[in-house]
């Protein structure tokens, strides 16, 4: 899958596509385990002083996280994805689908627009509901 890229773009973009580097490295095949992933994207919110649970599943290869900032006593706000991509065939692939390529103003590799994009985005926003002052709470949510 592709998704465009701007050139001196904004720093939250320039931010989500880091993080979207780093996501589309983990091979989270749905055949695959994505705790690796998992355990990359509890780091980065508990780095912000998010309040951070890790679900395994009954393997414990596979994991769901819930992280949450703000207040834990209203209601809030759900940002929500899924963390596995379906399978890549190498052959139909012009580059390494986990290893992020720019060509031109797109960006190539595994989950770019489903759904590691849309974490990589979450991930570059964060940031900012780290440091206002929330009345309501973020969760956010990925499942495998």
């Amino acid at each position: 899958m592709q998704a465009s890229a701007t050139p001196n773009a904004h720093p939250q973009l320039e931010a989500a596509i880091s993080h979207l580097a780093n996501l589309i490295a983990y091979n989270t095949t749905s055949a695959y385990s994505n705790l690796e992933l998992i355990h990359h994207m509890e780091s980065f919110f508990a780095s912000l002083g998010a309040e951070v649970t890790v679900l395994p599943d009954e393997s414990g290869e596979k994991a769901n996280l819930v992280a949450r900032l703000g207040p834990a006593d209203v209601p809030g706000i759900v940002l929500s994805g899924h963390t596995d991509v379906v399978p890549a065939n190498p052959k139909s692939w012009q580059s390494d689908p986990f290893k992020m390529e720019q060509r031109g103003s797109r960006l190539f590799g595994r989950g770019t627009c489903d759904m590691k994009g849309f974490a990589a985005c979450v991930m570059a926003a964060a940031p900012a509901f780290a440091n206002g002052e929330l009345q309501r709470p973020y969760y956010f949510c990925f499942s495998h």
